[in-house]
């Protein structure tokens, strides 16, 4: 066997022969005469991935299969291959080979025993070093002509500290149409993308850049630079927005890792690194602690940027800042504001407590709007957002979908550590998965910060009577 770190190889090959996936009808199955389904590894958009075992080569390996053969399926599935064959670089996971067996399409490559790079435990040097390397991976790609398109977390794996690039499927030429799939569905993951690419636009090597930038902004902040509720709303932010600087939420980043990913998303391709080398280029420097040659954008043109992107806003600012102003001088400007800022507070207070967020949120806003730096609107929003989070979990639970409701509850614990029914209801998802250790520690949470008249609170007492008694 080959390609894998040393030792390793024995223990895949030792676990091959226990791993069962009865469920799924292509278990067992050996295909193209030669790859032997073990296990199923993941799905994607285009079909599974499974860990097989290579019995011409002996080895263990990765085998993405396809069962929908229209001819768009089919040629993006033969593109990958394609496009991926060409690239021979230690941090790309190589193709080594692709087929079709009764109705299957097939593309074997290399099986990473390793986990994406945001699930992988990294210091904040060691997930540095890791973007340098996928950077580098991804300048090989430009320097044979191809856009990866899809860089992000999932698709760049940590097989011990060795980065491995993988998931070429919407890669294309530099020279091809690079704009949208044949049924007009705009490619990628709207998060990672960069502004020209979520408008639909012919995209270049930089945007991979930006799409790097987001991935190391997440991984040293723990958030994405645009968060919204709608991938509507999310591709607006991108377009508009800037993104907080990462050290706002992260100090140990500092001001020069900080301009390094704020250049990476910059909105405009021109402003970018011109190349992923030139990326990670800086960014050795950095680790290296020499200075970098990335460089925060100037007063004037961070003003030249706020008044072209909101020219019809600053005008109709504008006009309405005069007929404010007309207006305040003939009603009593100050007791009108004060005025407004009341009812905003009192309209965000009453719609909290009938359970209306979304409206109790506008009025935070409004009041926010008033006074920027009012404690009580900001106390407000965040309470609105925990609670809308809270809302999509417990919904999310009620559909079954309990990872997504475990990462919606977390999202509100992260913001209110103490957050009493998040707490309840994450320990009951642990209950469910067994983790009883967890379910107690977040339900004995739970039930210190619960007001006293909580009316969850006999459910989260059984629940941990319940956990307590299977762990005994």
């Amino acid at each position: 066997m080959q390609n894998l770190p040393a030792g390793l190889n024995s223990e895949i090959e030792a676990r091959l022969s226990e791993l069962v996936v009865a469920e799924d009808p292509l278990a067992g199955r050996k295909i193209g005469n030669r790859y032997e389904i073990r296990a199923l590894l993941g799905r994607g958009g285009m079909g599974e991935v499974y860990l097989a075992y290579d019995h011409e080569l002996q080895r263990p390996v990765a085998l993405k299969i396809i069962r929908s053969l229209s001819c768009e399926d089919e040629r993006r599935f033969r593109r990958e291959a394609h496009q991926q064959s060409k690239l021979d670089h230690p941090y790309i996971a190589p193709v080594y080979d692709v087929g079709a067996d009764g109705g299957l399409l097939y593309l074997a490559m290399r099986y990473v025993a390793g986990a994406a790079i945001d699930r992988t435990p990294l210091s904040l040097r060691e997930r540095v070093e890791a973007i340098r390397d996928a950077a580098l991976a991804v300048h090989e790609a430009h320097r044979l002509g191809i856009v990866h398109r899809d860089i992000k977390p999932a698709n760049i794996l940590m097989e011990g500290r060795r980065v491995q690039v993988i998931d070429f499927g919407l890669a294309r030429p530099m020279h091809g149409d690079a704009r949208i799939t044949a049924s007009g569905v705009v490619c990628g993951t709207p998060a990672y993308m960069s502004p020209e690419q979520a408008r639909g636009q012919a995209v270049d090597p930089r945007s991979d850049i930006y799409s790097l930038g987001a991935t190391l902004y997440e991984l040293v902040t723990q958030r994405l630079p645009f968060e919204a509720l709608s991938s509507v709303e999310l591709l607006r932010k991108i377009e508009l927005d800037d993104p907080r600087p990462p050290r706002a939420y992260n100090p140990n980043v500092g001001r020069e890792l900080d301009t390094i990913i704020l250049k990476c998303l910059a909105k405009e391709p021109s402003r970018r690194y011109a190349g992923a080398l030139d990326l990670a280029e800086d960014l050795d420097r950095w680790l290296s602690g020499r200075a970098v040659l990335a460089h925060p954008p100037s007063v004037a043109y961070q003003l030249r940027k706020f008044v072209s992107r909101r020219r019809w806003v600053l005008l109709g600012a504008a006009a309405f800042l005069v007929v404010a102003f007309c207006a305040s001088l003939w009603l009593g400007g100050v007791r009108q504001r004060l005025g407004r800022a009341r009812q905003a507070l009192e309209d965000g207070v009453r719609l909290e407590g009938e359970g209306r967020h979304e409206e109790a949120r506008l009025a935070y806003q409004v009041l926010l709007a008033l006074y920027p730096k009012d404690a009580r609107a900001r106390e407000g929003l965040d309470r609105t957002d925990g609670r809308i989070r809270l809302n999509r979990g417990i919904a999310k639970e009620a559909s079954g979908d309990i990872d997504g409701a475990l990462e919606e509850y977390e999202a509100v614990l992260r913001a209110f550590p103490d957050h009493a029914e998040a707490l309840g209801r994450r320990g009951g998802l642990r209950l469910a998965k067994a983790d009883l250790d967890g379910a107690i520690a977040d339900l004995e949470r739970s039930l210190r910060h619960a007001p006293p008249n909580w009316d969850l609170r006999l459910e989260v007492e059984a629940r941990l009577e319940r956990a307590e008694r299977l762990r005994r």
